[in-house]
């Protein structure tokens, strides 16, 4: 996890919270400092941010993180309480946004939940590679038998034909896909 937050008293209250729970904190109080070094961190889980940051905001420095393709997700942690702040952070890419002062059991939770969308997000796009990378498939169709791809193989190729097809095969085998 990365912490980044201009307040040292506040990055030392999230490492005391965290690491014992087993997290590995990394904690900056200069945003420009942390920008560099993030791409040095690829397996960085969660980046928890403020919104008032020395040169930057919360805001900015979560929209730089994703134009360098951060796929993480990112908490911001603000003092104002505006709805509109909240749905800017949500579109420019936040996955949450909490008020100060920081409720440490919130923050806890949000960042497992993150932790979450993260894992669900990962496989999902290795599902979908793997779909893809499978020849011989219709779009929304899984197989695995090489018997049943050589039949959409050949449905295929009989598809832009005036012919008639008929498939045969046993109940349940998969014939009115």
């Amino acid at each position: 996890m990365i912490v980044i937050d201009d307040d040292r008293d506040i990055l030392d209250l999230v490492e005391a919270f965290f690491r014992p729970r087993g997290y590995e904190v990394l904690s900056f109080e200069d945003p420009h400092e942390a920008l560099k070094q993030i791409p040095n961190h690829p397996n960085c889980d969660v980046i928890v941010t403020d919104w008032s940051l020395p040169g930057m905001n919360g805001l900015d420095l979560t929209q730089k993180l994703k134009e360098m393709g951060v796929a993480v997700p990112i908490i911001l942690i603000t003092s104002r309480q505006s709805s509109e702040l909240a749905l800017q952070a949500v579109d420019a890419g936040a996955y949450d946004f909490i008020l100060k002062p920081l409720h440490f059991p919130q923050l806890f939770i949000s960042i497992q939940r993150a932790l979450r969308w993260k894992s669900v997000s990962k496989e999902n796009t290795t599902l979908r590679e793997v779909l893809k990378g499978q020849q011989g498939q219709l779009e929304g169709v899984v197989s695995k038998s090489a018997s049943f791809r050589g039949v959409i193989e050949l449905c295929r190729r009989v598809a832009p034909t005036p012919s008639t097809c008929l498939i045969t095969g046993e109940s349940g085998s998969g014939k009115e896909v």
